[in-house]
């Protein structure tokens, strides 16, 4: 069975599919795999530009209509006192959520994708 056989059966939804659904669901999972791909070439590509950005002034490059900037994302570890107080603001959070005191101001609708085990299969 090829991997396209195995992606056009849906069993735990229990819906059948029309070819244009599967398209948009094969077509989904390619723009995916293009994007963990892209994601990896601007990896390789991004010292070269910092380099170049390192011989301007102040970072930056006007480059057409663009900007190139040097950025720094800085982490950063506090002490204990700090640690234990985020993760008790934390826990404090996650229990409003679940007894209706905090207030949900937004939701999001998103897909994920994930890839089943073997034995989550049907084909």
């Amino acid at each position: 069975m090829t991997n396209t056989e195995n992606t056009n059966t849906i069993s735990r939804q229990d819906i059948e599919l029309t070819d244009a659904e599967r398209a948009t669901l094969q077509y989904y999972l390619q723009l995916k795999a293009e994007e963990s791909e892209t994601e990896e070439r601007l990896k390789t590509v991004q010292p070269d530009v910092l380099e170049l950005l390192s011989r301007t002034k102040g970072g930056n490059l006007d480059y057409g209509e663009f900007q190139f900037q040097s950025k720094i994302r800085r982490t950063y570890e506090y002490s204990a006192d700090i640690v234990d107080t985020a993760k008790a603001l934390k826990e404090a959070k996650h229990r409003e959520e679940k007894n209706g005191t905090a207030r949900e101001i937004k939701s999001t609708l998103f897909v994920a994708v994930t890839v089943l085990r073997a034995d989550e299969r049907t084909v």
